[in-house]
């Protein structure tokens, strides 16, 4: 039977507006709970996290060599029994490493499985194993199982012990088990989208150095209006000097010229001059450090990448001459000898003999070709028709 709630709200004639109230604050209230359960983040944190699931568990079942599905089931029943999914992948690698050792041959007798049962697909040999193991103490079978599946094969003891049969069952009906085409769809698309981020980080990255480059010089300037401005206002005598001009320049407006404020305006321009060589001084300097930087940057680049090596012939013709060694002739055939301006080796003397091939075959094709042509103008041969 169905859970069932039932409220009422009393809407008399005197709480009608109460009664509506009270109604929407609780409409409210519910709204809210509901916004911070399903949020816009709890909602793309979960895509993203099924997405990274199904792409895990894809790629981890073909390592593994077991189903997605059967994967899952399995990492349920240890999830169950206290251990998790990783215990489980890393006990099935050394479980299909141990299977093929002769070495540890012995210990899977003494966990009942005989040579039919370590050729079995890893999946069965696991249910062959947790059937053998159910009713066996664990102080008898922690060795043999810890020899074939490592130290942490101890954690998974209690899922092996279990009925997994039933314990798969019940992961299916608890829907903890997702499909193996979800798994797989979700997994092509974490790779589309890794792909697809590694194309925009290729295509941003030119932008990014132009970026940087524009940036720099940028800087630069900024660098040499702090040196123009610096030099300017050095003198602790600037504001006098600029009244002293405005002055000046006011009295020649409206009055007699004044010698004072001539002073003042050449003081002026001096400073402009002086501080506008000191910043055109600093900004060069900038960009030659700048240039030689840059240059510094590709040469490491084309060490790196091995691009434009040029070797060094002075260095080699400086060596002191030492006296050749010949080394012993190579055993040579007369066709050999005879065509030894083409090469002395029986390699060089094919490579030739297949490239005339080549060239014959492309020679009789053309001759095809025009025969074809003088078949259309009614002569069969290479005379010109009349």
């Amino acid at each position: 039977m169905g859970l069932e709630l039932k409220g009422s709200v009393s809407l008399d004639g005197s709480g009608w507006e109460a009664g509506l109230n009270k109604i929407e604050h609780a409409t409210n209230h519910i709204k809210n709970v509901i916004a911070s359960a399903f949020g816009v983040a709890a909602i793309e944190e979960a895509i993203r996290r099924t997405v990274e699931y199904g792409s895990k568990i894809t790629d981890t079942s073909r390592r593994v060599g077991v189903s997605i599905e059967a994967l899952q089931e399995l990492g349920f029943a240890a999830k169950q029994s206290g251990s998790d999914l990783e215990a489980l992948t890393n006990f099935i690698e050394r479980l299909n490493s141990a299977r093929i050792n002769p070495k540890k041959f012995a210990s899977f007798e003494k966990l009942g499985l005989d040579s039919v049962a370590r050729n079995l697909p890893v999946e069965e040999l696991i249910m062959k194993l947790s059937l053998n193991l159910r009713n066996r103490s664990s102080q008898e079978v922690i060795g043999p199982l810890r020899d074939i599946g490592g130290r942490g094969a101890g954690s998974l003891l209690p899922m092996l012990k279990e009925n997994l049969d039933e314990v798969r069952e019940a992961a299916h009906k608890l829907g903890d088990v997702m499909k193996t085409q979800d798994a797989v769809m979700l997994k092509f698309l974490a790779d589309e989208m890794q792909i697809l981020s590694q194309v925009i980080l290729v295509s941003v990255a030119p932008a990014i150095i132009s970026f940087i480059d524009v940036l720099m010089l940028l800087v630069n300037r900024v660098k040499g209006a702090g040196t123009f401005w610096g030099k300017f206002g050095a003198k602790p005598d600037l504001g006098k000097e600029i009244v002293e001009s405005f002055a000046g320049s006011v009295e020649r407006v409206f009055g007699p010229g004044s010698k004072k404020g001539d002073e003042a305006i050449n003081k002026l321009n001096k400073r402009f001059i002086e501080a506008g060589a000191a910043s055109e001084t600093e900004v060069k300097e900038l960009d030659e450090a700048t240039a030689k930087m840059k240059e510094d940057l590709i040469k490491r680049q084309k060490a790196i990448e091995g691009i434009n090596a040029i070797p060094d012939f002075e260095s080699v013709m400086d060596e002191p001459k030492t006296k050749k060694i010949r080394a012993p002739a190579t055993p040579e055939d007369s066709l050999i000898r005879v065509g030894n301006f083409l090469g002395n080796s029986q390699s060089a003397i094919t490579r030739i003999g297949e490239r005339t091939n080549v060239l014959l075959e492309a020679a009789n094709s053309e001759l095809r070709a025009m025969r074809q042509i003088l078949a259309v103008m009614g002569t069969g041969s290479f005379e010109v028709p009349p």
